[in-house]
């Protein structure tokens, strides 16, 4: 049954994706890469971090926007727009195709639920790490080990929160109801949402492989801060989940 709350529901992890992959104010240098990575160049997968995000980010409004015209369109065919949207979105040429859109499935609900948390999640650590949170690897002039919030239950609770919304995206963009489902997926007619599925593809798998850099992170701490990185990681021994791992 199509939905209308499925709209700002839509807009709410949107909105709360892009703040997640949206690096806080502070830029970090070559410089404090190298200090990090231990090397005299900086790697090509730290380069293109920036680059990555962008796109994870440009693809979920993309991805959402068609949603949400599809909704729009199926819950008001009477408006001029509505033809030209269905032609535009189903790909298929088939009116059933959007029929379902608006549902809000139990894999939409479950997927919004954890791009939520996470990002609040990785919200809370921007704000505790201040200006030592990076999204690549790197080691700030006078940097400091934050051991507060968060960080005083996992050590890497930004990864967490970063697998959360990853592992969110891919239910909401491409899960039962999701607008690339109904229109058929990989079996659709037409470019769009197959590109849609391989970048959806390519950018879950950037940032599975980001976000489980904890074990090099760790490494370039330890060496940094030694004694008080022991004692952390003996008070706080698990990486991402509390008492498991």
């Amino acid at each position: 049954m199509i939905s209308l709350v499925k709209i700002p529901l839509i807009l709410i992890t949107t909105v709360l994706y892009d703040r997640a992959y949206t690096a806080p104010v502070s830029t970090e240098t070559e410089e404090e890469q190298k200090k990090a990575l231990k090397a005299a160049h900086v790697t090509l997968g730290e380069r293109i971090v920036p680059g990555t995000t962008l796109m994870v980010k440009v693809l979920y409004w993309t991805m959402s926007a068609a949603e949400i015209a599809s909704i729009l369109a199926t819950r008001y065919p009477s408006h001029p727009l509505s033809l030209y949207t269905r032609t535009l979105l189903s790909m298929n040429g088939t009116e059933a195709s959007i029929a379902s859109i608006g549902t809000i499935t139990p894999t939409y609900f479950f997927g919004s639920i954890l791009i939520v948390a996470g990002s609040l999640i990785r919200l809370r650590c921007f704000r505790e790490m201040g200006r030592h949170f990076t999204f690549r690897l790197s080691l700030r002039e006078d940097h400091k080990l934050v051991t507060s919030g968060p960080y005083g239950i996992v050590r890497h609770p930004s990864y967490t929160g970063g697998l959360m919304t990853t592992l969110g995206s891919v239910l909401t963009l491409a899960g039962s109801g999701s607008w690339w489902k109904e229109v058929g997926g990989w079996s659709a007619r037409g470019i769009f949402p197959k590109v849609c599925a391989g970048l959806l593809a390519v950018s879950a798998a950037f940032c599975v492989k980001v976000f489980t850099r904890a074990g090099k992170e760790d490494r370039y701490l330890k060496q940094e801060f030694r004694a008080e990185w022991e004692e952390w990681a003996k008070k706080v021994p698990c990486m991402y989940l509390p008492g498991i791992y």
